[in-house]
């Protein structure tokens, strides 16, 4: 008995999804330039999602991972086939930020259990070699995926109205003499 519940704490303490990990969530940031919609999880120090603004288009990110300026990953929901991206790290924080992302792959992500990427070095050529990989759990993905995708699709009104009054007089010119 005591084998089975070692197996099971043991079995329970590498699974991600059942140790209690955060799983996927939606969050809407204020920043300077507007609303940001997010979607994204933290498991074993790494964080990775997507975010966008209303109305605009998806990038991907991936923060906590050591990868050069310019960084080639492949991405692959289980049972799906694999997408690749080319990303830049953001030269504020550290993010490797991927654009291009589709709606196609969201819903991808949303159905899958499973997200598994591959980290290369985009200055060379093919896939190899790499400089890491990551398995990932979707748990809770569909619903922040979700919430991602009908935050982009709202037409964001801002919070400040201003009202412009523009007032003219007419002035008799003095007769020209």
């Amino acid at each position: 008995m005591r084998i089975v519940i070692a197996l099971f704490i043991a079995a329970f303490l590498q699974a991600p999804a059942l140790a209690g990990g955060a799983g996927w969530s939606f969050s809407l940031r204020d920043t300077p330039a507007g609303p940001l919609c997010v979607a994204a999880t933290e498991q074993n120090g790494v964080t990775v999602g997507f975010y966008g603004a209303p109305l605009g288009p998806t990038y991907a990110f991936v923060k906590g991972v050591n990868l050069p300026r310019n960084a080639r990953s492949t991405w692959q929901v289980g049972g799906y086939e694999w997408r690749q991206f080319v990303g830049a790290a953001d030269s504020y924080d550290g993010v490797h930020i991927y654009p291009g992302i589709r709606a196609h792959f969201l819903a991808e992500v949303a159905a899958g259990s499973r997200l598994d990427l591959y980290l290369h070095d985009a200055s060379l050529a093919g896939n190899a070699p790499l400089t890491g990989t990551l398995g990932l759990s979707l748990r809770g993905s569909s619903r922040a995926i979700a919430s991602l995708l009908r935050c982009q699709a709202e037409h964001y009104q801002p919070a400040y109205h201003a009202l412009i009054v523009i007032e003219a007089y007419a002035l008799p010119l003095p007769p020209r003499y």
